[in-house]
Parts: C-alpha cells; sequence; structure tokens
C-alpha cells in the first residue's frame, strides 16, 4: 500500500475518534478496560469511514476511486491506531483480538461499485442522468479510465474504422448496444448475453481489443479465458479478480474452452452469484460479474445447444480482410486520442439498448450466423437447418406450424445421415435435442407432434389436402356405390365397411381367393360386386352375420 496513502487513511480514521471518549478510556485503570474501551472507539471510527469489503479483502476510498488494501496493511492499520492512541505498551498484546473484531466491522460493510458511475481524470459521470461530479466517496468504484470526459467529441478515425471491418450497419449497432450494455448495473437489468468476434487474420479484431481495454481502463478488463473461469483448480480465485471488472475479454477462444460444462457457462454469462475466493482473502458470494466478450479464430464446438444456451452467445461475424498493403500497424494508438469520442458513441449505443428494453437489436442475419453455427455443432440441428425446419416463423407471429409426428421426422432424419454418411443420434436423443433447441412439441392420440415452420409450413398444406382427401375418401366408401341399379364397394377398406368386418377380413378372403369373379380391377383399385359377393358368402356359409348386415345396410339406404 503507497505510504501516502496509508498516512492519509490513518488520519482520517483516527480523525473519527472523539478526543473526550478517547481521553476517558485511557484514563481507565485495568488494561482489559482500557483495550475494550479504545477497540469501541475504533469500530465506530471504521463504521463512519471510507473503510469496506470488496472481494473478500478491505477497501478504502484514496480520494478518487476504493483502493484495495491486504489483510496485513489492514492489521498494520489498527496496530497503529492503537498506538496513536497512545496506549501504554503492554495493551499491544491484545492487538489481534482487537484486530478481529474491526475486521468483522468492515466485513458488514459490502461495496457495491454502481456500473452507473465512470470515474474519469476530470470528473465523475452518472451516465444515468448525465451529470458531472467532482471526486467523493460516495461516487462507488475501484476503478477510473485514463482520459478526461468530453461531451462534446465526436468519432472520425473509429468511424473509418468500424465502416471497414464491420460495414452491415445493423451489426455494428448490435456491437454497440452491447458495448454500452457493459454500463449499465446488472441488478438493474439482466442482461444475458457473450459477445464474440469471429474472422481469421488481418481483420481488425485485434485493434478492438486493445481500444475496448484502453476505453474502459485496464484495471476494469480483466482477460481470463473462458474455460478458466468455469473449470479448475484456480476457478474461485480468477471468479474473485474479475468480479468487479466491467469486462472480461478473452483474446481468443480455445477449441475446447465453451464445450464443457455449459450449465456454470451459461450461469456466468447471466451473471448469477457465484462462489470466489480472493488469494489472501476469505470465501465470498461474487454478485458483480462483469460482461464476457471474446475473439475467435474459428468457433469452438459447443455440445449444448438448448435454446438457454443460443441465446446468451451473439456472434459477430469479421469477415472483412484487410490487405497488407491498407494495415495501418499504429492504428490502435492513434485511435487513443479518440478515446472520449468513442465513448460518446458508446453512451448512444447504451441508450438505444435500453429503448429496446434491455435487449440487443433484432437483426436476422446474425440469427441465421447462430443457426449455422448451431448447424455444425450437431447433425440433428444441421438436418434441421439444411432441410429448412425452423422452430419459429420470422414474419407473422400467428401462423400455426406444421405438426409433424415424430416418427416421420426421425425417419428423414435417418435417411439424410445415411445419405450423408454422418453417424446418426438415437431417437431419445434426437427429441431432446430438438427440445433443448426451443422447437414445440406436443402429445396427440397419435402421438407426439413436433411444431414447425420453413419449408414444413409449406408442406402442411399438402398434408392437410392428402389427409382430407383420404378421409373423404374413407367416408364415401363406406357405403354402398349404386351403378345402374347395382349395389359396389370401392377398396378393402370400402367392402369391409359395408359388410362389417375389418380390413383384415378381407384381405384374407382375397389371398384365399374366395371371391374370385365378385370382383374387377380399375387400376390398383378393386371394385367389389355386392350382389356377387353376397351370393359367394352365402355359397360357402362364411359368418352368416354379414349377410344380415348387408340386408340391413342395403334397408337403411331403401
Amino acid at each position: 500500500m503507497d505510504k501516502i496513502k496509508y498516512k492519509k487513511l490513518l488520519t482520517e480514521v483516527f480523525g473519527l475518534m472523539d478526543e473526550q471518549d478517547l481521553s476517558s478510556a485511557l484514563s481507565l485503570s485495568k488494561s482489559a478496560m482500557r483495550v475494550d474501551a479504545v477497540q469501541d472507539l475504533l469500530r465506530n471510527a471504521i463504521i463512519r469511514s471510507s473503510i469496506s469489503m470488496f472481494n473478500g479483502l478491505p477497501h478504502y476510498f484514496s480520494g478518487k476511486v476504493y483502493e484495495s488494501m491486504s489483510p496485513d496493511d489492514f492489521g498494520s492499520l489498527i496496530y497503529d491506531l492503537m498506538r496513536k492512541c497512545a496506549l501504554p505498551n503492554g495493551d499491544y498484546s491484545r492487538v489481534e483480538g482487537v484486530i478481529k473484531v474491526c475486521k468483522r466491522v468492515v466485513s458488514g460493510k459490502a461495496l457495491r461499485p454502481d456500473s452507473a458511475i465512470v470515474v474519469f481524470n476530470n470528473c465523475v459521470l452518472n451516465m444515468n442522468d448525465r451529470t458531472t461530479h467532482k471526486f467523493g466517496r460516495q461516487w462507488v468504484q475501484v476503478t477510473s479510465v485514463p482520459y478526461d470526459y468530453n461531451p462534446d467529441e465526436h468519432i472520425f478515425l473509429w468511424k473509418q474504422f468500424i465502416d471497414e471491418v464491420l460495414p452491415d450497419e445493423g451489426w455494428q449497432h448490435v456491437f454497440q448496444e452491447f458495448l454500452g450494455s457493459i454500463f449499465i448495473d446488472r441488478r438493474t437489468a439482466k442482461i444475458e448475453t457473450m459477445l464474440v468476434l469471429r474472422g481469421s487474420g488481418s481483420n481488425g479484431k485485434s485493434v478492438v481489443f486493445e481500444t475496448i481495454m484502453g476505453i474502459l481502463g485496464r484495471d476494469n478488463v480483466s482477460n481470463f479465458g473462458i474455460g478458466a473461469l468455469i473449470t479448475g483448480t484456480e476457478r474461485k480465485k480468477n471468479i474473485a479478480y474479475i468480479n468487479g471488472k466491467r469486462l472480461n475479454y478473452c483474446s481468443e477462444i480455445q477449441a475446447l474452452e465453451i464445450g464443457r460444462d455449459s450449465d456454470v457457462l451459461k450461469s456466468l454469462i447471466s451473471g448469477e452469484p457465484t462462489e470466489a475466493r480472493p488469494m489472501y482473502g476469505d470465501n465470498f458470494t461474487a454478485y458483480d460479474i462483469p460482461l464476457l466478450m471474446a475473439n475467435a479464430n474459428q468457433m469452438p464446438y459447443l455440445k449444448d445447444w438448448s435454446y438457454g444456451m443460443k441465446r446468451r452467445i451473439c456472434i459477430l461475424p469479421f469477415e472483412i480482410e484487410i490487405p497488407i498493403a491498407r494495415q495501418r500497424k499504429s492504428l490502435a494508438r492513434d485511435l487513443e486520442r479518440e478515446y472520449s469520442a468513442i465513448f460518446n458513441w458508446i453512451l448512444e449505443g447504451r441508450d438505444r439498448f435500453i429503448s429496446n428494453g434491455y435487449k440487443l437489436s433484432e437483426n436476422k442475419k446474425l440469427d441465421k450466423v447462430m443457426d449455422e453455427y448451431q448447424a455444425e455443432s450437431s447433425t440433428v440441428m444441421k438436418f434441421m437447418y439444411q432441410m429448412n425446419y425452423l422452430r419459429t416463423y420470422e414474419d407473422v407471429s400467428d401462423v400455426e406450424p406444421k405438426w409433424m409426428p415424430s416418427t416421420i421426422l426421425y425417419k428423414r432424419y435417418r435417411k439424410w445421415c445415411k445419405e450423408n454418411s454422418i453417424s446418426e443420434e438415437n431417437l431419445t436423443r434426437f427429441g431432446r435435442i430438438l427440445s433443448e433447441a426451443g422447437y414445440r412439441k406436443k402429445r396427440t392420440p397419435d402421438g407426439q407432434v413436433y411444431g414447425l415452420y420453413g419449408k414444413a409450413l409449406t408442406e402442411k398444406f399438402r398434408y392437410e389436402r392428402e389427409a382430407e382427401q383420404s378421409k373423404k375418401l374413407k367416408q364415401d366408401y363406406s357405403k354402398p356405390i349404386y351403378v345402374d341399379g347395382k349395389r359396389y364397394a370401392y377398396t378393402f377398406e370400402g367392402l369391409g365397411s359395408c359388410l362389417g368386418v375389418g380390413y383384415r377380413a378381407v384381405a384374407a378372403w382375397m389371398r384365399q381367393e374366395l371371391l374370385e369373379g365378385c370382383y374387377t380391377k380399375n387400376g390398383r383399385r378393386a371394385e367389389f360386386d355386392l350382389d356377387l359377393v353376397e351370393a359367394r358368402l352365402h355359397e360357402l356359409k362364411i359368418f352368416g352375420n354379414i349377410l344380415n348386415n348387408l340386408k340391413n345396410i342395403h334397408l337403411n339406404i331403401l
């Protein structure tokens, strides 16, 4: 801890102790009573001081922001305060007990930095109402940015750069809004998005990385790989380190980093409270998890493609490769002169993010990028993507999906896998992947069905028409057809319906050739002469009650 700041803090806390009460405490004759009395004065002084607990360590207001102090520094502070109180030499043997009491006091003073407060070189900005203030302990922040705030600055070089590397205006808005969301308190709104800049080589990602690090302040940004935050023995320490930062920006995602421990990753992206422990401190619950951002040459394989995971990841393609002749190696350094202007540009994104209901602007192109990535990670989702079987309908919201039986859908999937020499998932796993991806399903008397849009929507009408025709055909054939005064039944089903027997009985008679001469073939359809069938059944004495059925049907029709 800096000596000047240490002396300043020592003077601050000692100045909060009442001189008259201190004199009364020192006048006590017994050592235990003296130490207890001074201990109470120290407790009250610490309560009134700026000393608070954050990330498992004591913090104090240094005149600009709150800075951390090690447990040893805190112990030294309490010891020096007791010395400053001029206690007799024999009383210092009780200092460890006093330190423990004072530490418990600090533990009860939790420090919660406000993401809407930004400390600049020249002022403090409250982003909620755009007001500026002098430095003060009421503006709770543990870091500052290394440049001045100037609301009149406008971007020029940054605009040229962004237009070149990210030419789609809609993508620029999403990028701008995500950066703006960094300055929103996650206690105010649930922000659940990790931004990934995807692209290989010479496309501006490294310039973005350096610029964002500079604008937020390097003390405000951590750079842990995603894997280091979701697994491993150092995870708690790493979580403690990032707690209170504005952003964790991973310069390059490794191949396996987000393919495992997906539940932990989803929790981390959502900023949910997480257990942490600093190197020299105690376990605590981290409530100020920063937003996550990363660069990636290639997206890693992701096993979990549930809807909950998909909505938490936003991929921005950096697809423009800048030729060597046009590359400006000093661009990141040159952009430092525009930090104030770029910050104002980010503020515009923050305002739009809030007006969107604390969400990034919808972008169909980015949705397609996510669908393509999802398809790369799962044979089931790749099949659904290539077949254009969508879970939502882009244009309208009140259109009913095509409800496709799971058996038919799975049969098509297996056929597709065979045609593409791909190992298939079993039916249970197939259904689980679709459910996790957000596809609607329901149970019907005929089995489970899935609600599909896209190509399936156009197929819906053909299926419905065929079903209606089939239903109508069955209804038409369920009664005798009269032609020139003679009774006919069409198809096995039609004859069975007229006779009051099942399809299988008619099929068995046909296999046994019992109805030879009683029907004619019209293409593939059999047309039965009911008078001849009646005579044949009477002759063969098969199912005597069938003739009664025939007579009853005949009488009812007449």
